[in-house]
């Protein structure tokens, strides 16, 4: 179950991080990228940086830092390809005055870290030539003038899929979300792990062991999907969203549009559809990789021929229905579970917790039904080769309930795939039954047989009276 719960964290955070970095494809595209980028980073610093800028307000903040004092510094991304075009781009072709002002003060100007120290020259200018209001003093320029974390060039590639600032970017941001799920999955398994009885030491270790698989899920699933994004590969479902989206109807648009961070506000209807059709087509993207990946180790093992193709088609056919069934239980969950200060954010994990679990129970039933698992096929093998030893080495029940223990802890998911693979089944597991009987019956201690004089004595007591033996 702490898979299912990273996995969802993970399914929220990388949609909309991948949905806001759709606009990386933009004509402007490298000027998005450069304020998630500078943000990311101010953030690692451990600034309270956050993205202001989504709901496109005419001269408003791309981003904003909260200071420990509790006031705000206001930011304002310039990333043109020269230090002239950055700081001209900040003035009002037709008054020539700094345009970004928050509560009469002038924000700072964000611009590329290899044109700072020209940028400043210029704004010095602008101030001396009194555009910059409520700023007399040039050397404020200093102070006003923002050193970007990214050259003009970088921007640019960021925006890119396939270039060298790219990949590094998304393999920063999807460490930090698979950090995440992995924590998320380890403390929720650690805890079912205890009430079922493990003791902490066990229940660290289970719980270690599917949160790495989790983070490691996570991380190649967002990886992956942020490069696509950047191809521009989501635009290809535009049609299919877009009735979706209007099939949904507004209230569901408008709490899908809530649910991201990223979504605009105040939007007419046309536009309200057109955002929830690009996170339904963000969504799609991720799930259509996520789902790839988690099947990725079973591919591998059935090209392997260590499962079969119906373990296969049935491992397949869960994994795909407990994510739709968490979506569908998602999307219910924030229309219907609209949680008291969490807001439909909450709604959407209870519902899709919920929505998940009960579809991977059902498509297991379901597949039950259908197809045979491997493991049981498996199992029916060792249970046949251990009764035969039994037989052969004359075990008895208490022998044969710890010889039964012992086998059941080297049988775990990697040797049963082995076992699957093996050209001779029974040999494999004569390889791991027989040792276990060999080490009995080397444990036994014989005795010697009686002579015939105790033999005799033993019977002339026994059947004194009865019989007369000579």
């Amino acid at each position: 179950m702490g898979d299912v719960g990273g996995y969802l964290y993970s399914e929220t955070t990388s949609t909309n991080r991948v949905y806001v970095e759709r606009r990386f494809t933009d004509p402007r595209g490298h000027g998005f990228a450069a304020e998630e980028v500078n943000n990311f980073t101010d953030r690692l610093k451990g600034f309270d940086a956050r993205v202001e800028g989504y709901n496109n307000e005419a001269n408003g903040p791309d981003r904003r830092i909260v200071n420990r004092d509790g006031t705000s510094t206001w930011i304002q991304d310039k990333y043109y390809n020269s230090a002239k075009g950055s700081v001209d781009a900040a003035f009002g072709s037709e008054t020539g005055q700094y345009r970004y002002l928050k509560d009469g003060k002038p924000m700072q100007l964000e611009v590329p870290a290899d044109q700072h120290e020209e940028a400043v020259k210029l704004m010095k200018e602008r101030i001396e030539s009194g555009r910059v209001p409520g700023v007399s003093d040039p050397a404020e320029a200093e102070n006003l003038v923002r050193k970007g974390s990214l050259t003009y060039k970088q921007a640019v590639n960021i925006a890119k899929a396939g270039t060298i600032p790219s990949l590094k970017y998304d393999a920063a941001r999807s460490v930090v979300s698979s950090t995440c799920a992995f924590g998320i999955s380890y403390g929720i398994d650690f805890i079912l792990c205890l009430n079922a009885g493990l003791s902490p030491q066990e229940a660290a270790g289970e719980a270690a062991s599917n949160a790495v698989l989790t983070g490691g899920a996570t991380f190649a699933s967002e990886f992956i999907t942020s490069q696509l994004m950047k191809t521009g590969s989501a635009e290809l479902l535009a049609p299919s969203t877009d009735a979706v989206a209007r099939w949904m109807g507004k209230d569901a648009c408008e709490a899908l549009v809530a649910a991201s961070k990223s979504g605009a506000v105040n939007l007419s209807g046309k536009e309200l559809a057109a955002q929830a059709s690009r996170i339904l087509s963000s969504k799609a993207v991720f799930t259509g990789v996520f789902t790839a990946v988690l099947t990725v180790p079973d591919a591998i093992d059935l090209v392997n021929g260590r499962i079969s193709k119906g373990q296969f088609v049935k491992n397949l056919a869960v994994v795909v229905a407990a994510i739709a069934a968490g979506e569908a239980g998602g999307a219910i969950g924030m229309i219907v579970l609209k949680v008291p200060i969490l807001g439909t954010a909450a709604g959407k994990v209870i519902g899709s917790l919920l929505g998940a679990g009960a579809g991977y129970l059902a498509a297991d039933v379901i597949a039950d039904q259908v197809f045979k698992d491997d493991a049981d096929a498996m199992y029916e093998i060792v249970a046949d080769r251990f009764a035969y030893y039994c037989e052969e080495y004359v075990v008895g029940v208490s022998d044969g309930e710890k010889l039964a223990d012992s086998l059941n802890e080297r049988l775990d998911a990697e040797t049963l795939r082995d076992m699957f693979a093996a050209e001779d089944r029974e040999a494999y597991v004569d390889g791991i039954v027989e040792p276990l009987f060999e080490g009995l019956a080397q444990s036994r201690t014989y005795e010697e047989v009686p002579n015939d004089y105790v033999i005799r004595t033993a019977m002339l007591e026994r059947l004194q009276g009865i019989v007369f033996l000579h």
